[in-house]
Formats: C-alpha cells, structure tokens, sequence
C-alpha cells in the first residue's frame, strides 16, 4: 500500500499524452512536467481554470486520441461502455494506461487485450 500505479508510468520526454476523464493525480503531474497534453473530458465543469487549455472538444477527440502516444484512461470507461472504442481509435504502438478503482477489477481481461 502506499504506491500509486502512475508513479510506475515512464512517460517519454516528446511523448504527447491524452488523458482519457479527469484523473486529477494524473493532471497534476502533466501539469508540472510542462508538456503538451490533452484532456479528454465529457463533463468541463470538473476541470479546473489552468486544465481549460488542455481540454479536447469532442469533435476533436478521435484525431487527439489517434495522435496520443501515451493514453492515460479513466477505468469509468469500462461503465459507460467507451473503453473498447477508444481503443480502437489510437494509433498504433501506442501505449495506454487505465487507472482507478475500477480497472483493477479483472487484470486477466485488460492482459488478454493487450
């Protein structure tokens, strides 16, 4: 205990990052490596005034996503049935991460996807 998994993230110094809902620990530290990234949000009012700029409109989310060399996933996406998709749309060799309480619930899924 005591370990956050993000902490084990290598993210390359010119990789760009789309996070995928608003992981707040993740933003912070995006926000102090000082790189370009962006926010895929469906609810803006959870974000903050100084993430604003880094927020993906929807009709630009695909190109984001496909763009991404690093995607940081919320596990949300596994309740809302976006998950699958949003693999789908990223570009190949891209790396992706899904955080939060609910993706650790069945590792032998996420490892039999790739």
């Amino acid at each position: 205990m005591g370990f956050d998994a993000f902490d084990a993230v290598v993210i390359p110094d010119a990789a760009y990052v789309v996070v995928v809902g608003a992981i707040i620990p993740v933003l912070r530290a995006l926000k102090r490596r000082g790189k370009p990234f962006g926010i895929h949000e469906l609810d803006t009012t959870v974000l903050r005034p100084d993430e604003m700029p880094y927020y993906i409109p929807p009709e630009r989310a695909a190109a984001e996503v496909l763009r991404a060399d690093l995607l940081i996933i919320t596990g949300t996406t596994l309740i809302n049935d976006t998950l699958e998709g949003l693999l789908e749309q990223r570009k190949p060799g891209a790396r992706v991460v899904v955080v939060g309480p609910t993706a650790s619930g069945l590792p032998e899924a996420f490892f039999a996807a790739g």
